[in-house]
C-alpha cells in the first residue's frame, strides 16, 4: 500500500490486517505537497528535510529509511513493515513521528494499525497409536492429547477413523490457547488379522486443518470360557471335608488364562468368633505421620505390630488369596502392599494427592481407591501399573498440588452432574453385581457406578458419610454416618429401608467400616473415642474390642479371612481345545451345624464372559462314623502312590459290616492293590469293579468288629503315564453303608480328597567356566559337559549342557540316594592349554607361586591330588600334542555351592557331584563350576582364538605386562642344498620383565616344504629352560576355483618353553629357526604358505628389581598373522642327489637354478646310451625343481635293473652348468 505524505495539516495513516505469524512489507510515500497542483514550480522553491523521529514502542512496525532529504517538487517513498510474529489477535496500534523543516508541520505524527487474525495451532501427543493384539469381541483403548499452541480457539469439528474397528471420543470440541484435550481412542475388531487405519481430525487449526494419526492393531481369536458344573452343592458333617471339580474349559482360538477368588456369606448360623481370622487396622499412635498397622484375632486378644513407618496409613484391604494387605498413605500420596506378615513393602502408585480407602478386585486383578482431596475414584492393577482415574470431581480447598487442582477440574468439566465428586471417603465393591459404592464426606450422599466408572448415580444421601462396605449375599449395604454418629445400613438394590443399627456419643468420629460375612460381624474405627468396636450384623452384641493404647487415631481396618471354601489350583493357563480342572474343596470344621453359601468368581481373559460365577451351597450336619482318605495326595506319572483310608468314631460302636464306595473324577489313578490296617481284625477287601470307581467292604466274623478309630486300609494306586502336572482327581466317597453289633444302621459319612499330579522332580542349573578369583565366569557357559544321574550306582538319564551351559534331568521318580555328576572325557579344549600353564603349574611346585584352588585343580593332570613337575611335563607334552589324553578326565567339574578356596587343601576334596538322599522335589540352580585340566591360568575361551587372560583375572592389554612380538625375519637359502632357513625372532616391552614361558604353532603347506630340522635361538636360555617342539601332518580341504575343493597337505609344527622362577629371556632376538626342504618345484618370488599362530606368552608380574619370577601375568602377544614369506633364487646352480637311492621304481632328482636357463636332463645307462630325456631345452626361471623319473625309458617300457646316470645341462646367460651323478635301480 502506498501513502503520500504533503506538507499538509491532514494526516496520513496506515492499516492492514494480518493473521498470526505473517509479515507484510508495505511502501509509505513522503513528498513535498503544496496548495496547488503537484509539482507547482511556484511552490517547490526550498528542498523538504526530514528525518524520522521515533516509533511508539511496538516490535511489530519498521520504517526504512529513517532520514533524507526530499527536494522540492519531489517525493521519497518509504518502507513501513508489519510483523505480527508472536502477536495476539485483535487490533494493533502505533504512531510514527516525523521530525522535519517544515515550518507547518513539524513535527507530523502519522498513525498506524495492525489488524491481526489469531490462529489456532494443533499439536498432537501421538503420530501413531498402535493397538497390537486384541480379542474378537474385546477392545482395547489408547489415549491421544489434542493441544492447542496457537493465539485464538481451535475448533475440532470431527474426529473419525475409516474403518469402524477404530472410535474416538469426544469427536466435537474447542479449546482455548494453551488449552488440552483427551482423546480416548478404541480399537474393538471385528475379523481376525492386521488392521491399519489413520484417525482424521478436522478443526480451523492454521498448521493443519486435517491432521492424521496413524492406527494400527490386530483382530486375533479370543479364548471362551465353559465351566462346568454350573452350581456346587456339599453335604458335609462338622469334622468331613468334602472335594468337587470344577473343569474350565476353552472353546477359543487363544489361551484362556483364569484366576479364582471365592466370597463366602453366612444364611443360616454363625461360626465360631475368630476361627482361623485376624483383624488389621492402622494406628497413628498420637503423634503424627509416624504410623503402625497392627492386627489381632477378632476377639481382639494377641495384638501385634506388623509394619512400622513415617506416613498416615488410612484405608486398608486385605488379598486372603495371594496373603498381601494394601493401604493408603495419604501423607506419602501413595499406595502400598505387603505380605500379611507385613514383609515385602512396595510402593505400588505414587504422586497421588490424598488417597484415602481401598478395596480390591482380585478376581480381576484391581485395586479401586478414593482421593478425598482430587475427588476422584481411580482404578490399577494389584503390581500398581495401568493407573486410570475411573470417576471424577471438582478439586476441593484440600488440595496441595496446583497441577492436581488442573488436572481435577479439566476432567471435571467433561462429568455429568452425578460424577462431580465432592469429598469421595469410603469405598466398596460389589463384586457381584458389578458395582462400586462409595461415601462423600462433604457431598452428604453415597454414589454408585459400575466398575469400569460408568453409570454413576446418587445411591442415597446421608449427613457426612464415611466407611461403606457391602454384603452381596445379604443384599444391603453398610455405612457410617459420622454427621449422627450412627451406624446404618440399607438395601443394595436401590437404597430403600435406611436403619439405624447402632447409635454412638457425640464424643465419637466414626471412620472406616469392615464386615466379616462368614460370622456376620461388622467392625469399625471410631477417631474420636481411640478404640475399634464390633457388633453384629443387626447392631447387637456392641462391644469394644480394642481400646487405648492398642487404638490411638485408628484409620482403616480389615479383616483376613480363614474361610470354609478354597480352590486348587486358584489361577491358571488352558490353551485352546484343553480343559483345566480345579479341586472345589469345603471344609465345615468350627462350623455350627447349617446352611452355608458362597460363590466361586472365576476372572479370566475372555473378552465377552470376563467373570463367571459359580454358586456353591455347603449344609453342615454331624455323624457317627467317618471314612476318610488323605485331603491331598501328590505324585508323578509311572510313580505308585499309598493313599490311607481311616475310620473315626465319634461315640463307642462296633460295627460288623461296612460298605464304601470310592469315586474317582478321572482315569488318572489305577489301583494296583491295598493293605489292611492295624484296626482291622480280618474280613477287609478292596477291589476295583470299574475303572473310576473301587469297593471297600468289610464283614466280620463270629466277635470280629471295627470299634476302633485308625488306619483302616493303604490304597497302592499308580498314577498313568499321561497325568499331566496339576491335573486334579478326586476321590469322593458315595454309596456309604454300616451296620453294628446290634444290627442298627449308623450315621455314616466319608471326607473326600484329592490326588494332584505333579511334575516329576527334576535336577537343573547351570556350568560356568572357573575363575582364579574363585566361582564361575558369568561371561563362560561350558557346553558339551554331561550331566549323569545315577542312583545306587545306576546310571538312570544324561543330558549335555547346551550352548549357554544349561542342563535339566527331567522326570525323575521321587526316590532316595541320587547323585547326579558332570563328566566330559576329552574334547573341547580350545587352545587352552599352553606353556604357560606348565609354568605355573612347575613353579607351585616349587613354591614360588600360589594357586587358587581351581587352579590347582587344574594343575593336578594325573589325579593325584598334588601338583609335581611331572604334570608341568604332562601339560607342556599335550600342548605340543605329543599326547593327546591325560591319566583323568579331560574336564573337572565341581558344585558351585563348594568353597575351593577354603584354604590351600579344600581343592583336594573337591566333590565332583551333588548327592540327593530323598529326591522329590525340584532341585533347581543346582549350579557347577568346569575347568580345562592343564589350563593352569585358567584361560579357556568358547571361541576359538580369543585373546589370552591373565592368570590374575585382569585385562590382557599392552599396558599392563607389555607386548611380546613373535614375527618371522627373512628367508634365506642354505647354501649348497635345497633348504631355507626361516627364523622365528622374538621381541617386545614385555621382554624386559622377563618372558617365562612361551609357546605358538607354525602352519605350513607340507606339499612345499619339509621340515627337517629346530634349532633353538641365542636368546634361548641354555639351562633351567625347558623347551621342546612336536610335527605333524594332516590332509585338509582347500577350495578351488569354480568352488571345487581338493585335498591338500597341512604341516603343523608346535613349540614352546617354560622355566623356573630364576631363569627367564630378557632380550630380543632370534626364538627359533626352521630348517626346511622345497618339496616341489618352487620359483624364485614364490610365496610361502606359512602362518604363526596361537601364540601365547607369560611373563613376570611388577617390577624386575623387586619382584622378578615371584609371580606370572600373560602377555600381550602379537605375531605376523599369514606371513608371505618370498622365496630367494639360489645362490649358485646344483644338482641334488637323487631320492630314494637305489631305489625301484621311482626316484626324485632335485636341481635349482640361480638364473633363468634353457634346460636340459637326461639318463643315461652304463654303456653312455640315452635312455630317458626328462627336461629337453626347456627355459626355466630361477628357482628350486623337483623331476620324478618312473624307471622307464622313452618307450615307456621299464628298464633293467642297474646303475644309471643323470646329467644335467643348464645353459644361463652368464654361465653354463653341467652337472652328472649317479643312482641305482633295484629290481
Amino acid at each position: 500500500s502506498e501513502v503520500v505524505l504533503r506538507n499538509t495539516q491532514e494526516a496520513a495513516w496506515l492499516q492492514y490486517p494480518l493473521k498470526n505469524g505473517k509479515v507484510i512489507v508495505t511502501t509509505l510515500t513522503y513528498g513535498w505537497g503544496g496548495q496547488g497542483a503537484r509539482g507547482n514550480p511556484l511552490m517547490n522553491l526550498v528542498d523538504y528535510a526530514w528525518y524520522l523521529s521515533t516509533i511508539s514502542n511496538v516490535s511489530w512496525l519498521s520504517i526504512a529509511p529513517t532520514s533524507g532529504t526530499v527536494s522540492a517538487g519531489n517525493e521519497l517513498a518509504l518502507t513501513a513493515t508489519f510483523d505480527a510474529s508472536g502477536l495476539d489477535g485483535g487490533l494493533h496500534s502505533a504512531k510514527v513521528l516525523f521530525t522535519s523543516n517544515d515550518p507547518l508541520h513539524n513535527p507530523l505524527e502519522v498513525p498506524a494499525f495492525l489488524q491481526v487474525t489469531g490462529a489456532p495451532v494443533i499439536v498432537l501427543s501421538d503420530s501413531g497409536l498402535f493397538f497390537g493384539p486384541v480379542f474378537l469381541g474385546g477392545s482395547k483403548t489408547q489415549t491421544l492429547t489434542v493441544s492447542n499452541e496457537g493465539t485464538d480457539t481451535l475448533r475440532v469439528s470431527n474426529i473419525a477413523a475409516g474403518t469402524s474397528f477404530f472410535t474416538a471420543v469426544p469427536t466435537v470440541f474447542k479449546l482455548a490457547p494453551e488449552q488440552e484435550q483427551l482423546v480416548t481412542v478404541r480399537f474393538a475388531p471385528t475379523a481376525l488379522g492386521e488392521v491399519s487405519d489413520q484417525l482424521t481430525i478436522s478443526s480451523n487449526a492454521a498448521n493443519l486443518p486435517q491432521a492424521f494419526v496413524a492406527l494400527s492393531g490386530s483382530g486375533i481369536a479370543p479364548p471362551v470360557i465353559a465351566v462346568a458344573p454350573d452350581s456346587i452343592t456339599f453335604l458335609l458333617d462338622t469334622d468331613q471335608t468334602g472335594t468337587e471339580v470344577l473343569t474350565i474349559t476353552n472353546n477359543g482360538g487363544s489361551p484362556l488364562t483364569f484366576e479364582i477368588h471365592d466370597e463366602e456369606a453366612n444364611a443360616a448360623a454363625l461360626a465360631a468368633a475368630g476361627a482361623g481370622e485376624k483383624l488389621y487396622w492402622t494406628n497413628v499412635g498420637g503423634s503424627f505421620p509416624p504410623t503402625q498397622i497392627r492386627r489381632s484375632n477378632l476377639d481382639g486378644s494377641e495384638v501385634e505390630t506388623i509394619f512400622s513407618g513415617t506416613g498416615n496409613v488410612r484405608g486398608l484391604a486385605i488379598d486372603d488369596q495371594h496373603d498381601r494387605v494394601y493401604w493408603c498413605d495419604s501423607f506419602r500420596r501413595e499406595v502400598y502392599s505387603s505380605t500379611l506378615a507385613g514383609d515385602s513393602v512396595k510402593a505400588l502408585v505414587s504422586n497421588l494427592n490424598f488417597p484415602l480407602d481401598i478395596a480390591l478386585d482380585v478376581p480381576n486383578g484391581k485395586m479401586y481407591w478414593t482421593d478425598l482431596n482430587n475427588g476422584t475414584i481411580s482404578r490399577a492393577n494389584l503390581d500398581g501399573t495401568e493407573v486410570k482415574v475411573l470417576i471424577v470431581g471438582m478439586a476441593n480447598q484440600f488440595t496441595d498440588s496446583e497441577e492436581d487442582v488442573q488436572r481435577a477440574a479439566a476432567l471435571a468439566n467433561n462429568a455429568n452432574a452425578n460424577a462431580v465428586l465432592n469429598g469421595p471417603f469410603g469405598l466398596a465393591l460389589d463384586l457381584q453385581n458389578g458395582k462400586i459404592y462409595w461415601t462423600e464426606l462433604f457431598g452428604g450422599r453415597i454414589g454408585r457406578a459400575n466398575l469400569d466408572g460408568s453409570s454413576v448415580e446418587t445411591f442415597l444421601f446421608a449427613s457426612s458419610p464415611r466407611g461403606v462396605r457391602v454384603d452381596a449375599a445379604g443384599g444391603k449395604l453398610y455405612f457410617l454416618e459420622s454427621g449422627t454418629d450412627r451406624v446404618k445400613r440399607a438395601n443394595l438394590a436401590d437404597g430403600s429401608n435406611v436403619e439405624t443399627l447402632v447409635t454412638l456419643p457425640s464424643a465419637a468420629l466414626l471412620e472406616l467400616l469392615e464386615l466379616d460375612l462368614r460370622a456376620q460381624k461388622m467392625y469399625w474405627t471410631d477417631f474420636g473415642l481411640d478404640n475399634i468396636q464390633r457388633a453384629s450384623f443387626n447392631g447387637s452384641s456392641l462391644e469394644v474390642v480394642q481400646q487405648s493404647p492398642n487404638s490411638i487415631d485408628s484409620y482403616g481396618i480389615a479383616v483376613a479371612s480363614a474361610g470354609w471354601l478354597s480352590e486348587v489350583p486358584p489361577r491358571g493357563t488352558v490353551a485352546p481345545g484343553a480343559s483345566a480342572s480345579v479341586a472345589v474343596t469345603a471344609d465345615p470344621k468350627g462350623l455350627s451345624t447349617g446352611n452355608y453359601a458362597a460363590n466361586i468368581f472365576i476372572a479370566s481373559n475372555d473378552p465377552v464372559d470376563s467373570v463367571t460365577v459359580v454358586p456353591v451351597r455347603l449344609r453342615v450336619r454331624s455323624s457317627d462314623v467317618l471314612i476318610a482318605v488323605a485331603d491331598t495326595t501328590n505324585g508323578v506319572p509311572n510313580d505308585t502312590v499309598s493313599v490311607p483310608v481311616t475310620l473315626d468314631f465319634s461315640s463307642p460302636i462296633a460295627l460288623n459290616g461296612l460298605q464304601a464306595a470310592l469315586k474317582l473324577s478321572n482315569p488318572s489313578l489305577v489301583f494296583v492293590g491295598f493293605t489292611p490296617g492295624p484296626i482291622v481284625p480280618g474280613g477287609l477287601s478292596v477291589q476295583a469293579p470299574a475303572a473310576d470307581s473301587l469297593s471297600i467292604s468289610f464283614t466280620g466274623a463270629a466277635g470280629q468288629y471295627l470299634n476302633q478309630s485308625g488306619l483302616l486300609a493303604t490304597l497302592q494306586l499308580q498314577v498313568a503315564s499321561n497325568a499331566t502336572p496339576g491335573q486334579v482327581t478326586s476321590l469322593c466317597f458315595f454309596s456309604l453303608s454300616a451296620v453294628d453289633s446290634a444290627g442298627n444302621s449308623p450315621s455314616f459319612a466319608g471326607k473326600n480328597g484329592l490326588f494332584i499330579a505333579r511334575k516329576a522332580p527334576e535336577v537343573s542349573g547351570n556350568v560356568k567356566y572357573a575363575r582364579v578369583s574363585g566361582g564361575g565366569n558369568a561371561a563362560k557357559p561350558v557346553a558339551g559337559l554331561s550331566a549323569v544321574l545315577s542312583r545306587n550306582g545306576v546310571v538312570l538319564q544324561e543330558q549335555v549342557t547346551n550352548s549357554t551351559g544349561n542342563y535339566a534331568l527331567l522326570g525323575i521318580l521321587p526316590r532316595t540316594n541320587y547323585r547326579v555328576e558332570l563328566h566330559r572325557q576329552s574334547g573341547g579344549l580350545g587352545s587352552a592349554v599352553t606353556p604357560t600353564d606348565a609354568l605355573l603349574a612347575f613353579n607351585a611346585y616349587l613354591g614360588t607361586i600360589t594357586l587358587s584352588g581351581s587352579q590347582s585343580l587344574a594343575a593336578d593332570v594325573d589325579g593325584d591330588l598334588a601338583i609335581a613337575p611331572g604334570d608341568a611335563l604332562t601339560i607342556f607334552n599335550r600342548f605340543l600334542g605329543v599326547i593327546n589324553q591325560y591319566p583323568v578326565e579331560d574336564w573337572r567339574a565341581f558344585p558351585a555351592s563348594y568353597a575351593i578356596d577354603t584354604n590351600v587343601e579344600a581343592w583336594k576334596s573337591a566333590p565332583d557331584g551333588i548327592e540327593y538322599p530323598v529326591l522329590n522335589s525340584d532341585q533347581l540352580n543346582q549350579d557347577y563350576v568346569a575347568l580345562v585340566r592343564g589350563d593352569v591360568d585358567l584361560n579357556w575361551a568358547t571361541a576359538a582364538g580369543a585373546a589370552n587372560a591373565l592368570i590374575t583375572d585382569t585385562q590382557n592389554n599392552e599396558s599392563g605386562a607389555g607386548a611380546v612380538i613373535f614375527q618371522f625375519a627373512e628367508a634365506r637359502a642354505l647354501a649348497g642344498t635345497d633348504k631355507i632357513v626361516l627364523p622365528i625372532r622374538l621381541s617386545g616391552t614385555a621382554l624386559e620383565r622377563g618372558l617365562y614361558a612361551f609357546g605358538g604353532e607354525v602352519q605350513y603347506s607340507a606339499e612345499q616344504l619339509e621340515i627337517t630340522a629346530v634349532h633353538w635361538g641365542e636368546v634361548v636360555p641354555q639351562q633351567e629352560f625347558r623347551t621342546s617342539y612336536a610335527l605333524t601332518q594332516e590332509s585338509v580341504s582347500a577350495e578351488e576355483s569354480g568352488a571345487t575343493s581338493t585335498q591338500k597337505l597341512l604341516g603343523r609344527l608346535r613349540f614352546g618353553g617354560f622355566a623356573s622362577a630364576t631363569n627367564a629371556i630378557r632380550h630380543s632376538g632370534v626364538l627359533l629357526e626352521l630348517e626346511a626342504r622345497i618339496s616341489g618345484n618352487l620359483l624364485a618370488g614364490t610365496a610361502l604358505s606359512v602362518q604363526l599362530c596361537e601364540a601365547s606368552a607369560a611373563t613376570g608380574a611388577g617390577s624386575p628389581a623387586t619382584q622378578a619370577g615371584a609371580s606370572f601375568e600373560a602377555a600381550h602377544v602379537t605375531v605376523q598373522q599369514n606371513a608371505q614369506l618370498m622365496l630367494a633364487p639360489p645362490a649358485s646352480f646344483a644338482l641334488h642327489s637323487n631320492y630314494p637311492n637305489p631305489f625301484n621304481p621311482t626316484t626324485e632328482i632335485r636341481y635349482q637354478l640361480p638364473e633363468p636357463a634353457t634346460v636340459t636332463l637326461v639318463i643315461y645307462n652304463t654303456l653312455g646310451q640315452r635312455v630317458r630325456t626328462l627336461v629337453s631345452s626347456e627355459k626355466q626361471v630361477g628357482g628350486y625343481y623337483r623331476v620324478t623319473w618312473d624307471g622307464r625309458n622313452e618307450m615307456q617300457k621299464v628298464v633293467t635293473a642297474g646303475v644309471y646316470f643323470y646329467h644335467l645341462d643348464a645353459q644361463a646367460a652368464s654361465t653354463k652348468f653341467q652337472r652328472t651323478r649317479k643312482m641305482m635301480m633295484l629290481k
